[in-house]
């Protein structure tokens, strides 16, 4: 049986290359944790504006009705 070869037959070309996240990950493990924080932290924030943005809209709305409806 052969054993199984990192390179390909042809010479220093790998077969397979590594994945590119895992690569940038080697090179930069310190970064995972921040960019997993600044994830959280974008999520938060959108999540906080929308929900400040519905909750206006929806007195502003409830607003309106209460008015309609005692006029």
């Amino acid at each position: 049986m052969q054993p199984i070869s990192e390179t390909s037959p042809e010479g220093d070309t790998p077969v397979l290359e590594p994945h590119k996240s895992a690569r940038i990950l080697a090179e930069f493990p310190d970064l995972f944790p921040v960019t997993v924080f600044l994830w959280v932290l974008s999520v938060a924030t959108i999540g906080t504006i929308v929900g400040l943005f519905c909750t206006e809209f929806f007195a502003g709305y409830t607003s309106l009705l209460r008015n309609l409806i005692s006029n």
